[in-house]
């Protein structure tokens, strides 16, 4: 009977563990739950950076290519002179090279009227009938010469405006297309832009909400822990000193197996299989042996068991300053806001971490102590 009491005070320190575990996965829940939404808005953050960037570039592009088009039309019309001077220039020459033409034209049709006349009609004209002659006969020439040139020039002049107001509507029409992709893209991109503003301040709004929540809830679930903590060690510190807890397992082993009568024959095993460097292993080869014992420990032990899960809530009773300071975060994780802890929910978390062992439950221990 006395073995039993003392085996169902083991199993109340593993029920209590069990409690901190829960305790400690809470906080790591919790934990994870503001790392990844947090990285969530550091995602949207920099998707609306990437599109405020991408905005910027497509206006850049925008107010570059219009830039272009009147440095283009610029230098057309800076252009479009020198070509016009050009044929005025040519026009010049042509009736420059015509009154040369002409002048060597009196020339020649004046010795040419002179042969004729002399050859075949036997007449002699004087200087200024052969003179008269021979410049209305040039003055023709030039006159001929000069409206020739001056429709080549003007033809010319013609054609280069033809091809110059071609280019020109060419070049509108390909700008104007251009143009009008590019403000497709800036206003694309302002869409973008905007709904990447809203979805990150929604998001930062909702991830302030939530890590403020997350938080309350890891202040809730350390102070709950040490609650509980502080409530374990005070009922059973006389049955199994804290630094034995992480060995709970074996000792719990060797009671149920017969192979220690007393506490301290248990830790004198305990301390045997520390010497020779075999705790870890048969911590975890107990942890094994006793899983269905654990399952069943309440059925087996019955009043002997629940008894000794009411000395916890009867520590949790004493601890008046420490219940009132964290009440309130205690209500955030149950409705009741209730500090007692059921023989019920005692034996959920006894069986629910039945799989894992003292020393796992030792480091959340130390895990939630961390986050004190």
């Amino acid at each position: 009977m006395e073995n039993n009491q003392l085996i169902a005070n083991l199993y109340s320190i593993r029920a209590g563990l069990s409690l901190i575990s829960n305790d400690a996965d809470g906080i790591n829940y919790s934990k994870k739950r503001i790392k990844h939404l947090t990285q969530s808005l550091d995602s949207a953050k920099e998707t609306h950076s990437e599109a405020l960037s991408k905005l910027s570039e497509c206006r850049e592009k925008l107010y570059a290519h219009s830039d272009e088009k009147v440095q283009q039309l610029k230098k057309r019309l800076d252009n479009f002179p020198s070509k016009s001077s050009a044929a005025v220039d040519g026009l010049l020459r042509t009736i420059f090279i015509g009154l040369i033409l002409a002048g060597v034209a009196i020339y020649v049709f004046g010795f040419i009227l002179m042969f004729i006349s002399e050859v075949f009609f036997e007449v002699i004209l004087s200087w200024q009938i052969n003179l008269i002659i021979s410049g209305a006969l040039s003055v023709i020439v030039f006159v001929v010469f000069l409206a020739t040139s001056i429709c080549k020039n003007v033809s010319h002049y013609k054609k280069l405006h033809e091809e110059v107001e071609k280019e020109f509507k060419q070049e509108s029409a390909q700008f104007n297309t251009e143009h009008a992709s590019l403000e497709r893209e800036v206003r694309y991109a302002e869409s973008n832009a905007a709904t990447a503003e809203r979805e990150y301040l929604s998001c930062k709004e909702k991830t302030a909400q939530v890590i403020t929540e997350e938080n309350n809830k890891i202040k809730a679930y350390a102070s709950h822990g040490k609650l509980v903590y502080t409530a374990l060690r005070n009922a059973y510190n006389s049955t199994l000193i804290e630094q034995d807890w992480e060995n709970l397992d074996l000792i719990i082993f060797y009671f149920i197996t017969g192979r220690a009568e007393t506490m301290k024959e248990a830790l004198q095993l305990v301390d045997r299989e520390r010497q020779t460097q075999r705790i870890i292993e048969s911590v975890r080869f107990a942890s094994r042996e006793i899983c269905n014992s654990i399952k069943n420990a309440f059925a087996e032990l019955g009043s002997i068991l629940e008894a000794s899960f009411n000395m916890i809530n009867d520590r949790l009773d004493s601890i008046e300053d420490s219940v009132g300071s964290i009440r309130a975060g205690i209500s955030s994780l149950n409705e009741s806001n209730r500090i007692l802890i059921s023989k019920t929910e005692m034996n959920t978390a006894l069986v629910a971490k039945a799989q894992r062992t003292s020393d796992e439950l030792a480091k959340d221990l130390k895990y939630l102590r961390d986050n004190w």
